[in-house]
Order: C-alpha cells, then sequence, then structure tokens
C-alpha cells in the first residue's frame, strides 16, 4: 500500500509512505486478517519538490 500526503504538518510539502502487508493470524482470509507494517523508503518533500529526508524501514523497523 501507497499513501500520499500532498500537505505533510512536518515538512510543509509532500510525504510518501509505503507499507506492505502481512498476515499476522495465519489466515487464508487475507482482508479479514490485514495488518500493515512500514516498509521500503519514506520520501518527504518540500513545497518546492526538494527532498528534505529519506527514512528507510524494514518489516516496521527504521534501518539505519
Amino acid at each position: 500500500m501507497v499513501r500520499t500526503f500532498d500537505n505533510d504538518k512536518a515538512s510543509g510539502g509532500k510525504r510518501i509512505e509505503y507499507y506492505k502487508s502481512i498476515d499476522t493470524l495465519g489466515s487464508k482470509n487475507v482482508l479479514e486478517n490485514d495488518a500493515w507494517v512500514k516498509d521500503s523508503t519514506w520520501v518527504y518533500l518540500s513545497k518546492t519538490g526538494d527532498t528534505i529526508k529519506k527514512i528507510n524501514y524494514k518489516n516496521n523497523m527504521e534501518v539505519k
């Protein structure tokens, strides 16, 4: 899942978040037991489109 915010309160610009789905209960019915964790690189952009910061996540943990 990708979420995009056009007026991010922290940066004043755009924020893009990436999530991946995990099945926490082991059920085949993913829609019922769907959980989302932070994954990939989250990008924070200023109003002019400059990259303010990037945060890398893997399985809901920040990677340094």
